[in-house]
């Protein structure tokens, strides 16, 4: 059933932190040569949160005034149970809707995007448009991994048909195992993870698994989150090796350190500029970022190319639709 452009496309549920990305031309080359000691990562699969802590005022024991811990007090209005308990149940019932969902759907023909949209909408003229450059549409859940997860599948399609660029995204793939202790993180940490990713990898390459069957790991949440951890761990990799070049374009956090802990390590945690320009200079692979919203496209364009130096055209395409990745393929 057609939808209006402000529905969201999918009946995905909208579980992903709010937001999109805001692309610009300012951000400059990346240098994978220089390296940059960190402290040591936090565990991947622990989502950092929480906000000011506040306490009852002793002179407000109704508890109608808050002292934060800088000392200023301010007004607080006590929340009915009923409605927290409400909106509990509310954010249960997303969740487990979008637990439905499966984590990457099969390729589908391009009308299947173009009908999700109304007669006239400006988004179904934009899928129009997409269909007749693209023939396929890969839907991935929408769960705040969505953008790693969307690379994934576009990575291991684009790999299976070209063996030489799969035995040199392996050898650059085990590299980043050096790359990550060197930075600082535990060996533990790194191993475990990078492992998992490049273990696969071997396996194909000598000839024990088809390329095809890690497509179908992405379809299971364990193996396909060990495989988002790797991507999550090698962007804030390479972003703490360059935080010189990149810790400017910082705007909520004071260093690359604060930023890769609470925005690109712990999973469910939605991808920005920054990360997409570390996610493709650490993978080495040139991405397109295709614009449903031209509105949030920069310069008005209807893409946006994140160009690693050698490449002439991105091999991974996503679509860009708000708040939320999706795949899309030429053939």
């Amino acid at each position: 059933m057609p939808v209006d452009d402000n529905c969201d496309v999918h009946g995905e549920a909208g579980v992903a932190a709010a937001g999109s990305p805001e692309p610009t031309n300012q951000l400059p080359a990346v240098d994978n040569s220089r390296n940059v000691p960190i402290q040591i990562v936090k565990p991947m699969y622990h989502v950092e949160g929480g906000s000011q802590s506040a306490s009852t005022s002793p002179v407000d024991p109704a508890g109608t005034t808050t002292v934060l811990e800088s000392g200023i007090a301010g007004d607080f209005t006590p929340v009915d149970p009923d409605e927290m308990m409400n909106i509990r149940r509310q954010q249960d019932e997303i969740e487990q809707e979008t637990k439905q969902q499966p984590l990457v759907t099969p390729k589908l023909p391009m009308a299947t995007l173009v009908e999700k949209y109304s007669e006239g909408s400006q988004f179904r003229q934009k899928a129009i448009e997409l269909a007749e450059l693209y023939k396929h549409i890969q839907f991935i859940r929408r769960d705040g991994n969505c953008f790693y997860r969307a690379i994934l599948s576009a990575l291991f399609d684009t790999l299976s048909k070209d063996e030489a660029l799969f035995n040199r995204f392996f050898e650059h793939s085990k590299g980043w195992f050096k790359r990550i202790v060197d930075l600082g993180y535990t060996e533990f940490t790194a191993s475990d993870i990078c492992e998992h990713f490049t273990d696969a990898l071997e396996a194909v390459k000598e000839g024990e698994r088809e390329l095809r069957y890690l497509i179908v790991d992405l379809t299971n949440d364990a193996t396909s989150n060990y495989y988002v951890s790797f991507l999550r761990l090698i962007t804030a990799g390479l972003l703490r090796e360059r935080e010189d070049d990149f810790s400017p374009f910082l705007s909520e956090y004071s260093s690359m350190k604060d930023f890769c802990e609470h925005e690109v390590e712990p999973m469910w945690r939605e991808a920005d500029h920054l990360a997409i320009v570390g996610l493709s200079h650490a993978l080495n692979l040139s991405i397109r970022v295709e614009y449903l919203d031209q509105n949030a496209a920069p310069d008005g364009r209807s893409f946006y190319n994140f160009i690693v130096d050698g490449d002439e055209e991105p091999k991974l395409v996503v679509l860009f639709t708000p708040g939320h990745y999706d795949v899309l393929y030429k053939e």
